[in-house]
């Protein structure tokens, strides 16, 4: 059941509609999550970047969307780690710093079953 999808608040139609929905991976997120892998840790517009240089999308921000959905759905992603537990984070190229992200154990077990 998708009932995080939906507030308890919401209409009934609302709630039905998040049940319905079909959220298993289709073949762009599992590549994303197969470059993910290969870049160990990265940050949204890393990960973004290297989706649109192997082809997986055209636009950044298409690869962007596939990665937030994966994040959202699933536990395969979790947050990069340092050694004192905070979360990493490295300079965009915007000159800002973003966060890290990386396999968690989950998506690194669901990667290699693909």
């Amino acid at each position: 059941m998708n009932d995080y999808l939906a507030r308890r608040t919401d209409p009934a139609t609302s709630l039905q509609a998040a049940q319905s929905l079909d959220l298993t991976l289709n073949r762009k997120h599992e590549q994303l999550l197969r470059i993910v892998g290969r870049l160990g840790r990265a940050t949204d517009d890393e990960i973004a970047d290297a989706a649109v240089k192997t082809d997986l999308t055209q636009r950044h921000e298409q690869a962007r969307r596939l990665l937030r959905t994966v994040r959202d759905k699933t536990n395969y992603v979790q947050p990069a780690r340092d050694e004192h537990g905070e979360q990493i984070r490295h300079v965009n190229s915007s000159g800002r710093q973003a966060y890290a992200w990386e396999l968690s154990q989950h998506g690194r077990v669901a990667v290699r079953s693909w």
